[in-house]
């Protein structure tokens, strides 16, 4: 379990090992490391993923089930906030290299 004191999730070297996956434009982390840090049993970690800027929203709507009521709820604010948005400053989705015509 990291450290509270070693976040932003997975930046630190001294807790987090690197990962060498590739990682999509305008994404800051590859979906292995997503699905580690979501399950991650350290729940300062999870409510820093949830609180991170530019979320996805499956990523924040999957969080408000989180058994930790506190990840659950920094989860739902993030939607909240998201929803104040307009669509252009909204992450709808996760971006994707995948061309789907092909």
């Amino acid at each position: 379990m990291a450290p509270a004191n070693q976040l932003p999730a997975g930046r630190d070297h001294r807790v987090w090992r690197p990962c060498r996956n590739p990682v999509v434009k305008g994404v800051a982390r590859c979906p292995d490391c997503e699905a580690a840090l979501i399950v991650c049993p350290n729940p300062d970690i999870r409510i820093a993923l949830a609180q991170e800027p530019d979320q996805t929203i499956e990523l924040l709507e999957a969080m408000t089930t989180d058994p930790d009521h506190r990840v659950a709820s920094a989860a739902e604010h993030a939607l909240a906030r998201l929803d104040s948005l307009e669509p252009p400053h909204r992450p709808a989705t996760t971006p994707t290299d995948d061309d789907l015509w092909s």
